[in-house]
């Protein structure tokens, strides 16, 4: 006897990680779907996959390139609160994520691709889900992934880039705009994608700035 789907929890959500990530989401109403909604992805060679972000600052920040006015606007939510079921399906049961920790950079410039969007640099993660635990999903991050971004953030001098997350995602919409709006004018000098980076460029909201890692410091052994 095959066995049947665990039931969607009382709290309502079907995915539930241990650590916590923002997604963007931008609203596709379908006929018997309102509130449908498509998640931003990155694309890879072998598919999408959908983008994790620390914060709402660092999704917004990610949008305000990805934005294509007036048809596509994002809006940031926390991960759990976001139903992958139909990502699942479109992907043969695969969860697939990539948990930013910042964006491509060489030499102290951000690099920008060819259709304005900024390059993405992070970890990529691929569960296969059971089609029991469909409704229920519990979702673990990969331990190395954490203890890269924090190597990087303390690399740069940000020992309470946790606190400062932490603190940035119970700000109000408008104050996240305002922030957003900073670290884009804060950019400065970019260079485009025939560079190949050499550093992981991180935006600190608390001090308005952007700090730049040697790329090693991600991608090293603890």
């Amino acid at each position: 006897m095959n066995k049947q789907p665990s039931k969607i929890p009382p709290c309502g959500h079907v995915l539930h990680p241990d650590h916590p990530f923002h997604v963007l989401v931008t609203y596709q109403p379908q006929q018997g779907q309102p509130d449908h909604v498509r998640v931003m992805c990155e694309a890879m060679e072998d598919g999408s996959v959908i983008s994790a972000y620390l914060s709402p600052i660092h999704a917004l920040i990610d949008a305000a390139f990805s934005a294509k006015p007036p048809t596509t606007f994002y809006k940031h939510v926390p991960i759990q609160l976001f139903n992958p079921q139909e990502f699942i399906t479109d992907f043969n049961g695969q969860l697939r994520f990539l948990f930013h920790c910042g964006y491509t950079a060489y030499d102290g410039k951000i690099i920008v691709r060819k259709n304005g969007h900024l390059g993405g640099f992070g970890s990529l993660q691929i569960e296969e889900i059971h089609a029991n635990d469909i409704n229920n999903i519990e979702f673990k991050i990969d331990k190395d992934i954490p203890a890269a971004m924090k190597r990087v953030y303390e690399h740069a001098g940000l020992f309470a880039y946790n606190e400062t997350i932490e603190n940035s995602s119970r700000w109000t919409e408008q104050e996240c705009q305002k922030e957003v709006y900073a670290a884009v004018e804060r950019i400065g000098e970019t260079v485009d994608a025939g560079f190949q980076y050499n550093q992981i460029a991180i935006y600190d909201p608390e001090f308005r700035q952007w700090h730049f890692v040697p790329l090693e410091i991600y991608t090293k052994d603890d």
